[in-house]
């Protein structure tokens, strides 16, 4: 959406409902900024963003990032998956992760870090001599990259993944809660990726509820088991001699 130019700060509609879809606990926000519907996990505003983008960009932006671009990290894996759309009902379904969209970790891991990095690259297990040749690295819009990270860094300060924050360390990130089987209401698997001081990383709790809840504190405890960053290098320049 942002590389079609919706602006993070333009108002948008936050309904419970909308085209059959709905929000986690049926909540709805009215009518807030783009980037607070990312960072309170409004489904059903990017499900009204969507209806409005042109043909074909929803897999485009997808596939900037990986999907559908087959690599080798060395064992037996799966990436991403983002099948084109047949119809209205998928294209809506895709756009919030739903319907036919597949991800491992690994891959989710590696988008997260796309954001932090300003490029996506195929993820690898294995380095050295040993590595599998991997698809040249995708150079991403630097100003949805800016847009995109601010964003993630307000879903930990302000938003659904407020269980990530860490005193002391700069964390990022973005939940997610997505539903499978035929229950009625379906169970879901809570998501949570990120990064934090140059480290991307994605928590999968199959079947676990909400991603918010369940993955986000996750994640947090893991980012806060990390090794302290170094501290920032001061360079300090000589005077004039004269």
């Amino acid at each position: 959406l942002l590389g079609v130019g919706v602006d993070p700060d333009v108002n948008v509609t936050c309904p419970a409902t909308a085209n059959g879809f709905g929000n986690y606990a049926g909540e709805s926000f009215g009518t807030i900024p783009f980037r607070e519907a990312f960072y309170r996990s409004c489904n059903t505003s990017f499900i009204i963003q969507t209806g409005l983008l042109p043909e074909g960009a929803l897999e485009a932006s997808a596939e900037q990032f990986g999907f559908n671009t087959p690599y080798d990290i060395g064992i037996d894996s799966v990436g991403g998956s983002f099948p084109s759309p047949e119809s209205q009902a998928e294209l809506l379904a895709a756009s919030i992760g739903q319907g036919k969209v597949t991800a491992s970790p690994l891959h989710m891991a590696s988008v997260a870090a796309a954001i932090d990095d300003g490029h996506w690259r195929a993820p690898t297990l294995i380095h050295g001599d040993q590595a599998p040749e991997r698809p040249a690295p995708v150079d991403l819009d630097p100003d949805v990259v800016a847009d995109i990270d601010t964003m993630m860094h307000e879903v930990v300060t302000e938003g659904t993944g407020y269980n990530a924050e860490v005193a002391g360390r700069d964390v990022a990130g973005k939940t997610g809660t997505a539903e499978f089987g035929a229950e009625d209401p379906p169970e879901t698997h809570a998501w949570f990726i990120g990064f934090s001081d140059g480290i991307a990383f994605a928590c999968l709790v199959e079947g676990g509820g909400s991603g918010g809840s369940v993955a986000a504190p996750v994640a947090g405890r893991f980012v806060a088991a990390l090794p302290a960053p170094p501290p920032p290098t001061t360079t300090t320049t000589g005077g004039d001699d004269g």
